[in-house]
């Protein structure tokens, strides 16, 4: 082939990933933008996650406080029901004796049912916190791919012939 054509050829591959790279410096910006959107989300549901996560243990340990006020009011009505003489206040006691055992079997199911929800939330802020990791090497990654691209789009720039014009 003659020597005009390739290198005719060759411009036009160049000038083709010039165009390339010129398309993908476009793209690059948005997508790192976006990355760093869902980047300040996931950071935002991290923080909401652990706050509801530490909410979730007050609330489990004011329920472990009622619980063992009621188990101490419960042997302070026993130690009273056997020391009393009167038999309707025997039974008045122990009535309260049943209804604080009651109170303490609520509790117990509801400190249950905390603990599942405190599970789910430590499952959920670690899915969150993992999105987070992820968005931000996917960010880095694209930080480095767009030094990249401009690098090679500035070498190319320098390397391009000068064009042939035919008289």
């Amino acid at each position: 082939m003659p020597p005009d054509i390739v290198g005719l050829l060759k411009l036009q591959e160049r000038d083709l990933r010039l165009g390339e790279l010129r398309k993908e410096l476009a793209r690059i910006p948005i997508e790192q933008e976006q990355a760093q959107s869902r980047l300040a989300n996931n950071q935002q549901a991290v923080s909401t996650s652990k706050t509801a996560l530490q909410e979730n243990e007050v609330a489990i340990k004011n329920v472990e406080l009622d619980i063992g006020t009621r188990q101490e009011t419960i042997s302070r009505l026993k130690k009273q029901q056997f020391e009393t003489r009167k038999n309707t206040e025997y039974q008045a006691l122990g009535t309260e004796v049943v209804r604080y055992a009651g109170d303490i079997d609520a509790l117990e199911t509801k400190e249950l049912e905390l603990m599942e929800k405190a599970d789910e939330r430590r499952k959920e802020e670690r899915e969150k916190t993992l999105g987070k990791v992820a968005n931000g090497e996917r960010l880095r990654v694209l930080q480095k791919l767009h030094t990249e691209v401009l690098q090679e789009d500035e070498a190319n720039q320098f390397e391009r012939p000068m064009p042939i014009y035919f008289y």
